[in-house]
């Protein structure tokens, strides 16, 4: 289904092969490639940034210093074994000190800089049209033809509020204006429908799955992120990330 939305004009096919190169890099603990393709992958389309929580979550000692198999999960330590493991009682700040290793330290530098270079780039070519289109346009998308997000309905009936509103007498207009402002409706929901996508996608489940198996929790960070994502299409149904979760699926 992906190789055939992709023929219409969709990169998810290509973006798929990039989250998949992502995942293969992490696991393999090339750093460095894997903030070059982090970064390609967010500038290419914004959504694979929900990753970036979850491979700086499992970057920790612990597995940058183990062999992984292609689900993320633990094959076999490469360090030596002969030093006894002691149990320290870490502080609230020694945490904090040791979360910050080299190696999250480079992906995120790494990531943002090849983010921030292509954006130059394509800043330079389009001006203010490639930030409007590329990002901005998001925040204040209203879609409710073919859309599957549970927010469908409500967006619908506010895109036709907002039709609607050109045919209203300007008087009746000024007057819907001012219930617009003082009701506690005001906000607009297209605007805050994020809040509850990325909770879950970038903070919830990297935090419980991360260290546990990396590729079944970015399966489960891409479902969240499109199950409830306020444009929920065809082609934003990434099934090319299913073969990754294929290992520790159970039916």
């Amino acid at each position: 289904m992906v190789a055939t939305i992709s023929t219409r004009g969709s990169s998810e096919g290509l973006l798929g092969v990039l989250v998949t190169a992502l995942l293969w890099a992490v696991l393999e603990r090339r750093v460095l490639l894997s903030g070059v393709l982090l970064g390609l992958g967010v500038h290419f389309k914004i959504y694979p940034f929900i990753y970036a929580p979850a491979v700086v979550w499992w970057m920790d000692g612990e597995h940058m210093a183990t062999r992984t198999t292609s689900t993320g999960k633990s094959k076999g330590n490469i360090t030596d074994k002969s030093k006894p493991t002691q149990d320290h009682t870490f502080t609230p700040f020694q945490k904090i000190v040791a979360f910050i290793t080299p190696e999250r330290i480079q992906l995120i530098i790494t990531s943002l800089v090849t983010f921030a270079g292509l954006n130059i780039v394509m800043y330079a070519i389009y001006g203010m049209p490639f930030v409007t289109h590329t990002y901005l346009h998001h925040v204040t998308r209203i879609d409710h033809r073919h859309n599957f997000s549970p927010y469908n309905v409500l967006l619908y009936l506010t895109s036709s509020a907002s039709s609607s509103s050109s045919h209203i007498p300007i008087d009746a207009a000024s007057l819907m204006a001012d219930h617009q402002i003082t009701s506690p409706w005001a906000i607009k929901i297209e605007s805050v429908a994020f809040a509850p996508q990325l909770l879950l996608s970038t903070v919830l489940i990297p935090l419980v799955g991360a260290k546990k198996d990396l590729a079944t929790t970015m399966m489960a960070q891409t479902f969240a992120f499109v199950t409830f994502n306020k444009v929920c299409t065809s082609q934003v149904c990434l099934f090319s990330s299913t073969p990754l979760y294929n290992p520790s699926l159970h039916l």
